[in-house]
């Protein structure tokens, strides 16, 4: 078995979906079972792959037990309960009356080290990287948002009652928000707020700026993977990078370690949040392997990422930017190169063909995540391919033109270049949200659709391909014969 990964993220998956709403004894007789499987097949030679499966399943299965007991079982009884907390503020929403916070405990009594609690706040404001020592009442995660706060690490939700001491904290929250509202910054003080407001949901994830009615034409017009950073942002700028190294004769390993250090820079951009740490973990995968003068396999990369991700926190299946940006990833791997190989049968004018090309790379992430999308958002956008047909081109011209913008700005403050190259932004990004505000205004751009529906042509479609291909394979053999 070449690809042994592929089979233990497909094992993770399936023991995610089974297993997300068991109880920690449930848990712990099935992770018995796996480890009893997994002793029973090192001893026989000829099945060490599927030993190293079982090993991958093992350790999500003990990730999901080591959870269950630490905090879900835990916080069963925190029903109101009071208790005094010392803990570092990650992620301030500011609302009208009162301040929204994700916290990290760092010293408490009663809850574990660790702890990522969210909590209401009415009488003061916060930033990210404030260290706080508080009074909390706290409660079990309700049945409606099990799947947001889980995915996000958060077991438990209160609201603070007393503050008993706030300190300036420097910490690394803090350095890397202070690093992203830079970031922000440059981009407002270069473009105006709308452009500004999409390149920074383009770039670093960064969407508290968007428009409700625009985040709704996003979607309508069938582009919402174009705002979450994935694994297709990441293909695009480190793909980018990484071919003009090779352009200029740098060698593989010396190309491959520069790119992998654009990618963390382009992490640190968006602050590293999480689905950028997962498309970083996907893309970086690729890159170590051609440090080391292996062969890269996208589909490995992909799946030892995702392998990662899930042993690390199971409960990332629940979370929509990690689905997309897997299923992005998949799709630009698996379809890319076959809508590539009908491009170059069909297509012989140059200019035209690459063209083509740069646009298939947003389509093939497309047609894997519109299951995700009607799943989530219950309908799909009937415009979506065209939508993304007319922007792909822009979309990668413009995130290659703002983060190099972002970066000689950092380094060497407003000038010359930097203004050309967010000039260009703002034409080509003003173009991008004319096409999208286009596309979602037409009556018919998008339906209300039934998860079983889009299921069920997906397997037509499959279908369909196959009968082809293996009548294709013996009429083949026919000639031949």
């Amino acid at each position: 078995m070449k690809r042994p990964m592929i089979l233990s993220a497909a094992a993770c998956i399936l023991l995610s979906f089974l297993l997300m709403n068991s109880n920690s004894s449930v848990l712990i007789i099935v992770a018995t079972l796996c480890f009893d499987a997994l002793i029973f097949l090192l001893i026989f030679k000829k099945t060490r792959v599927w030993a190293i499966i079982i090993a991958l399943s093992f350790l999500f299965l003990l990730s999901m037990v080591r959870l269950n007991i630490n905090y879900i079982d835990e916080f069963k009884y925190f029903r109101g309960r009071q208790l005094k907390i010392e803990a570092v503020v990650t992620d301030v929403t500011i609302k009208e009356e009162y301040s929204s916070l994700k916290v990290k405990v760092t010293e408490s009594k009663e809850v574990p080290r660790g702890t990522r609690l969210s909590l209401v706040y009415y009488n003061g404001n916060f930033t990210v990287g404030n260290e706080l020592t508080a009074e909390v009442k706290l409660w079990p995660i309700d049945k409606a948002g099990k799947k947001y706060n889980y995915a996000d690490r958060v077991f438990a939700t209160g609201r603070i009652t007393k503050i008993v001491d706030t300190r300036y904290g420097d910490n690394i929250y803090h350095k890397l928000h202070n690093f992203k509202t830079r970031v922000t910054g440059t981009l407002f003080s270069e473009l105006d707020y709308e452009r500004a407001a999409f390149c920074s949901a383009l770039t670093v994830g960064n969407k508290e700026y968007i428009s409700d009615d625009f985040y709704s034409d996003v979607r309508r017009s069938g582009v919402s993977h174009v705002i979450v950073v994935s694994g297709m942002h990441m293909s695009i700028i480190c793909g980018s990078i990484y071919t003009l190294l090779n352009k200029i004769r740098f060698n593989k390993q010396a190309s491959a370690i520069m790119t992998l250090l654009f990618m963390l820079f382009f992490m640190a951009l968006c602050g590293f949040t999480p689905s950028v740490l997962r498309a970083g973990l996907m893309y970086g995968v690729f890159l170590l392997s051609r440090i080391f003068l292996q062969k890269g396999d996208g589909l490995n990369s992909l799946s030892i990422a995702v392998v990662l991700m899930l042993i690390l926190n199971p409960y990332l299946i629940w979370d929509v930017g990690f689905l997309l940006s897997a299923a992005s990833t998949f799709g630009i791997i698996v379809i890319l190169p076959i809508i590539e190989g009908y491009i170059d049968k069909f297509v012989k004018f140059k200019w035209l063909n690459w063209l083509l090309k740069l646009s298939s790379i947003t389509v093939s992430a497309l047609i894997t995540t519109i299951p995700i999308s009607v799943y989530y958002f219950g309908e799909i956008s009937i415009v979506a391919v065209f939508t993304n047909i007319a922007i792909s081109f822009a979309v990668t011209a413009l995130l290659i033109l703002v983060v190099i913008g972002i970066a000689l700005h950092l380094i060497s403050g407003s000038n010359f270049l930097v203004s050309m190259l967010f000039t260009a932004s703002s034409v080509i990004s003003s173009y991008i949200i004319s096409v999208i505000k286009f596309f979602s205004s037409l009556p018919f751009a998008a339906i209300p659709c039934k998860m079983w529906a889009i299921m069920l042509i997906y397997i037509l479609i499959l279908a369909i391909f196959i009968i082809l291909k293996y009548t294709y394979i013996i009429r083949k053999e026919k000639r031949s014969v």
